[in-house]
Formats: C-alpha cells, sequence, structure tokens
C-alpha cells in the first residue's frame, strides 16, 4: 500500500519537473490502470547509431517509467514504482534495460540494473529525426512500448500482472 501511496503522490511532481523539452506517452490497461514513459524527444543525426553493447538514453537522459500496477518486463515482475530505461543496440536488435534508479542524470549503473527486454527491429520508411516512444494498448493487459530513431524502429511489451 505504501509502493502506491508513494506512486500516487510522488508522480505528480515528479511530472511538475519535466522541463519543455520532455515527451510522455501513456497505455491504460483494461483495468483502468496506466504506464507512462517520461523521455527526451533526442534529435537525430544522419549517420548516428545507438552504441552497441552499451547503454543509452536520448539526450543523455534516462527515459522513465511509471506504472501503478505490476508488470511482466521481459521475463521479470516490476513491481508498483517508477523505473528508469536505457536502450543498448546488439548485432542484429535492441534490447531495453530497466532500472530502479531514477535519477534521470545519473550515468548508468549496471548494479541497479532490474529487468532486461529483448526488442523486435525493424527499418522504417522515412527516418524519424528524433527519438520517440509511444504505448499502445495491444490487449485486455498488454502495452507494447514502440521506439523509434533514424531509421529503426523497436517494440517490446509489457504486460499487467
Amino acid at each position: 500500500m505504501f509502493t502506491l501511496f508513494t506512486v500516487i503522490v510522488l508522480t505528480p511532481s515528479l511530472f511538475a519537473q519535466e522541463s519543455k523539452n520532455t515527451e510522455t506517452a501513456a497505455c491504460t490497461f483494461e483495468n483502468g490502470m496506466e504506464i507512462s514513459v517520461r523521455y527526451n524527444p533526442a534529435e537525430y543525426k544522419k549517420g548516428y547509431e545507438i552504441p552497441k553493447d552499451k547503454p543509452w538514453a536520448p539526450g543523455d537522459t534516462a527515459m522513465l517509467l511509471f506504472t501503478p500496477t505490476d508488470i511482466m518486463a521481459g521475463n521479470k515482475v516490476l513491481p508498483t514504482g517508477a523505473y528508469s530505461m536505457y536502450v543498448t543496440r546488439g548485432k542484429n536488435d535492441w534490447t531495453l534495460i530497466i532500472s530502479k534508479n531514477i535519477k534521470e542524470d545519473a550515468p548508468f549503473d549496471a548494479s541497479q540494473e532490474v529487468a532486461r527486454m529483448s526488442m523486435g527491429t525493424g527499418k522504417i520508411g522515412s527516418p524519424h529525426q528524433q527519438f520517440s516512444a509511444h504505448l499502445g494498448h495491444i490487449a485486455p493487459k498488454t502495452c507494447s512500448i514502440q521506439i523509434s530513431f533514424g531509421d529503426t524502429g523497436a517494440f517490446a511489451d509489457f504486460v499487467q500482472k
């Protein structure tokens, strides 16, 4: 109960601290619980790629995930709360890394990592000039995150417990 109280009380204050350059994506599960992601829409420069095998955040600012309900991230359960997220590029795919450290400007700390999710990837028709993240409700208990940057799109699913 305290954790839910913390998310409900602290989340508005975190959003109040948003700079004008941040974007927010949200998705509502069938039971009305809403997860959201706050991120920096970093500009894409032609030829730039997300670093291979190294956690990356748009504009060097971690994405923030807020969830008022327990969710599955890959094969891990994320309890109600707030998390930071990073992306890394592998040889043929991307991975979404979730951390319990929610300080946006802190460097990635592997000891704070709580989950990794493989992301399906593909080339998109016209390159996105800015990093963007979207959440889509694709099933009663499933919200999919879609990330676009340059000519690549990636996706992974969060499933409500």
